[in-house]
């Protein structure tokens, strides 16, 4: 059995960044993740966009709203050298895509808003937020029946090609004497009989190391489930699930699009590609048992192609499909992510960044390794791993806002029904209102259902999951 320093388990971007951190400081580190499959990985389906006042909502709490944008200001600033040393060790031509334009239209029934907590945060922070005519807007030529209300531009943000960045952090991973790339899979985690940490993988094989840093993304959470002599005292990951496509278009895109954060989502965003590709993204569904191996449904891509083409450019409906992407996307009830040392001492974890995984990667990296290399340095950090999740209370948590939301999730693009929705919506409105109006509850297993569902998931993001949840139960309720 072989032994290492540090072993990290996943190769996402986190992963990889954190590994080759840890190498640059002196630690001999082993990688270990099956870099052949890639099925549900959130890094290499990521738009990928620099945003670091672009994901700002306007009923954001306010001191979630700062810790996320202080740390993703950081991180922004780390950027651009962190992936032109990537690019020089690599010999791979990664390199970041200046500036965002954030565009407000009618489709979003608060879109102005939102551009304007944007443009407030970049502000407040000393960057820049420039306001533009839509027409003035590079790549942008929508539907005449969709025009755009107004655009924000965020010259300090940008976007980076996922692909290619994670194939300059292997490059340089490989190429490091203190890096070992095992590929593997780790199925679970143990105590070794010398104090160390005992990794058993797919193989068969085992490795023991004296720290373990945990950057799986979703799959950490049932990987824990099967760890069960350690005590690490992790909280639940939830996977946002999200679909994009990457088609080659007939439209010039030097810098990334996107709208407003939407309807449980980051909204619509075009990013440009190498080869004349443009990435289009995204949806977000949440999930608390994510499936890697479901490809996206006709409905996840007929929302992002009508959305693409009528908001953003009419010329992309002669765009050729080259590929499409699932990524799961981890996240914590609390929103923010995971980063340090967990209640085991031997146990760190780099995980549930959301959508913010790529632009977070050196920054949270820079924590991790601080962490493995000066134990206590991270220790009272908002993204510790131990700190107390602030969670909402019951479903009275639930705001206007939500509601608006899951109606903008129902709805088509011209504000009728989304196709099936008719006869789900005549199922929840018969249960709802039954609740209301008959004497009695409904059934005592559907409210049971609903309730360990918003427990383990007390987020807004949810209230699609609850909706179909209660359109599949179908039938009269019961009186208890």
């Amino acid at each position: 059995m072989r032994s290492t320093e540090v072993l990290v388990v996943g190769a996402g971007v986190l992963g990889c960044a954190v590994a080759l951190r840890l190498a640059d400081g002196g630690v001999r580190v082993a990688l270990v993740a099956p870099l052949t499959d890639r099925r549900g990985h959130a890094s290499r389906a990521a738009g990928a966009m620099l945003g670091v006042f672009s994901e700002v909502s306007s009923h954001d709490e306010p001191w979630r709203r700062d810790v996320e944008v202080g740390e993703r200001l950081q991180a922004r600033r780390l950027y651009d050298d962190w992936v032109a040393d990537l690019a020089e060790r690599s010999g791979i031509g990664v390199a970041v895509a200046p500036g965002l334009f954030v565009v407000a239209n009618a489709e979003g029934e608060n879109d102005e808003r939102e551009l304007q907590a944007v443009a407030d945060a970049a502000s407040s922070h000393g960057c820049r937020a420039e306001l533009h005519s839509w027409r003035d807007v590079p790549g942008l030529a929508p539907e005449r029946r969709s025009p755009p209300l107004s655009a924000l531009e965020l010259p300090d943000e940008g976007s980076i090609d996922a692909s290619l960045l994670l194939d300059a952090l292997e490059g340089a991973l490989v190429r490091h004497s203190l890096v070992e790339v095992v590929q593997a899979r780790v199925t679970s985690l143990a105590p070794g009989p010398t104090g160390e940490i005992t990794a058993r993988l797919d193989s068969g094989a085992e490795r023991r190391a004296s720290q373990v840093v945990l950057a799986a993304g979703v799959e950490t959470t049932q990987l824990m489930l099967a760890s069960e002599q350690l005590e690490a005292g992790l909280p639940p990951i939830l996977s946002g699930r999200g679909v994009s496509i990457l088609v080659r278009a007939p439209l010039a895109l030097p810098t990334a699009i996107r709208t407003p954060n939407r309807s449980f989502a980051c909204g619509l965003h075009l990013v440009p590609r190498s080869g004349g590709c443009v990435y289009v993204g995204a949806t977000n569904r949440l999930s608390t048992a994510p499936s890697v191996d479901r490809g996206p449904t006709l409905d996840e891509l007929a929302t992002l192609v009508d959305g693409a083409v009528r908001q953003f450019n009419t010329s992309l409906r002669h765009a050729e499909l080259m590929a499409t992407a699932v990524g799961h996307r981890p996240v914590t009830v609390d929103r923010l992510p995971l980063v340090g040392r967990t209640r085991d001492p031997r146990v760190l974890v780099a995980s549930a960044t959301y959508r913010n995984g790529i632009l977070l990667a050196p920054r949270v990296a820079e924590i991790l390794a601080g962490e493995v290399l000066q134990p206590g340095s991270a220790t009272g950090h908002p993204f510790s791993p131990q700190r107390e999740l602030k969670v909402p209370g019951g479903l009275e948590a639930l705001t206007g806002w939500t509601g608006r939301g899951l109606l903008a999730q129902l709805t088509a693009s011209d504000g009728r029904l989304a196709p099936g929705r008719d006869e789900e919506l005549e199922r929840f409105l018969q249960l709802a209102l039954s609740s209301l109006l008959v004497d009695g509850p409904v059934d005592d297993g559907l409210r049971r259902k609903l309730a360990r569902l918003w427990e383990r998931a007390p987020l807004e993001e949810v209230l699609p999951l609850i909706f179909e949840t209660v359109a599949r139960h179908g039938g009269k309720p019961e009186k208890a």
